[in-house]
């Protein structure tokens, strides 16, 4: 059952191509009330058929993501330079991957 009013003109093609996504195991039909229900809107493909869209974006709220915590450019600092060191430089190598002969 379609329960999204979508314009009179696709709701036909809406059930078809809902139906197809449910047989793929794309999307399952719920039967009971839920939270993670979204807006969706029916586009004609340029070529006919329509694409289902739907908007996710309260979702994003809700995802749990991994966390990849960066280390900062002072914590890089403090580790990696041995104590008791006092004198640093930055050296660019233009020709680093060219042979040097010295006469």
């Amino acid at each position: 059952m379609l329960y999204t009013q979508h314009p009179l003109a696709h709701r036909e093609a809406a059930k078809t191509e809902l139906d197809r996504m449910v047989k793929a195991g794309i999307i399952q039909e719920v039967y009971h009330p839920t939270d993670w229900v979204h807006p969706s809107v029916v586009v004609q493909k340029p070529k006919g058929g329509v694409w289902i869209c739907v908007d996710l974006t309260k979702l994003n709220k809700h995802v749990k993501r991994l966390l990849y915590p960066m280390r900062t450019p002072r914590d890089v600092v403090i580790t990696s330079i041995p104590p008791g060191n006092r004198y640093f430089t930055t050296l660019q190598c233009a020709a680093a991957n060219q042979k040097q002969f010295s006469t």
